[in-house]
């Protein structure tokens, strides 16, 4: 048990899981924006892991450029938020693009979870490629039950490359078995 995140570590997967969410929170307590991507099969603890780390972002005051302030810059505080995939999707869908430059320019730690869960036609890929180009630099964490490979090849070869570039880390499971049903077989045996 990670009394960090408060995280089950029961296997080899979530052990390095929570071990990649200890690097990836002391790389943005020292000013370093690398990504989590959280990937594979359901009910493994992705958007868990996720959410503890949400949770433990402390928003800090940052500078901003301000051309209107007699400094040009303002101090404003950092802001973080959780989103779906899907819910990005359907505004992108419903022609209200004003959520990329949201989710783009005004959010510091961001959560996309659940990608790949719905709307992926060409229009809302190209989008998604445009978010993930916009948010290098960033913390940022994903969440998915695709593998690298498919969101490669279904999604965009260009945001399976950035979840794994700069000491960003992509943390597959592919054993882990979703732990509602772990815990549903151990009551019913």
């Amino acid at each position: 048990m990670s009394a960090d995140l408060q995280i089950e570590a029961y296997n080899d997967e979530l052990k390095h899981a929570v071990s990649c969410a200890g690097d990836f929170e002391r790389k943005l307590a020292q000013g370093e924006p690398v990504w989590l991507s959280l990937l594979g099969n359901c009910g493994a603890g992705k958007t868990q892991i996720a959410m503890a780390l949400y949770r433990r972002f402390k928003p800090q005051m940052a500078k901003k450029p301000d051309t209107g302030s007699a400094s040009g810059w303002r101090e404003t505080f950092q802001k973080k938020q959780k989103f779906t995939w899907p819910f990005i999707a359907n505004k992108i869908m419903q022609r209200d693009y004003g959520i990329i430059d949201y989710v783009c320019d005004d959010i510091d730690f961001l959560v996309i979870d659940e990608l790949g869960g719905g709307h992926d036609i060409k229009f809302t890929k190209s989008k998604l490629s445009e978010i993930a180009e916009r948010r290098i630099g960033k913390p940022t964490i994903w969440t998915s039950n695709m593998s690298l490979e498919q969101i490669s090849d279904e999604l965009d070869m260009r945001i399976a490359s950035r979840m794994i570039r700069h000491g960003s880390h992509a943390v597959v499971f592919e054993e882990t078995e979703d732990w509602n049903l772990v815990q549903l077989q151990q009551q019913a045996g």
